[in-house]
């Protein structure tokens, strides 16, 4: 179960590490003013994904010292839902 917990973790990770390193290829790369807006979509969805997995490691850091929320879906969805909204508006 140990090695299990460790794996879910290390997998967690590499999947942080590969959103942030594709975030900042995209956003590195590409200038608002003069890429195609299908860009500027592809960046956000990026972008909401990686706020999402970040999320959710705050949430699997604060499980440490038992705070950990009853529906921890929602909970992931509705933040997600209010940063991105909150981006989108401005």
């Amino acid at each position: 179960m140990r090695s299990l917990t460790n794996l879910t973790r290390r997998l967690h990770f590499w999947r942080v590490s590969g959103l942030l390193a594709a975030d900042m290829l995209l956003f590195g790369t590409t200038d608002p003013r003069s890429t195609l807006s299908f860009m500027l979509i592809v960046g956000f969805l990026l972008l909401s994904a990686t706020i999402y997995y970040l999320l959710d490691g705050l949430l699997a850091f604060l499980r440490l010292y038992g705070l950990a929320p009853a529906n921890r879906k929602r909970v992931l969805m509705t933040a997600t839902m209010v940063i991105c909204g909150a981006l989108a508006l401005q």
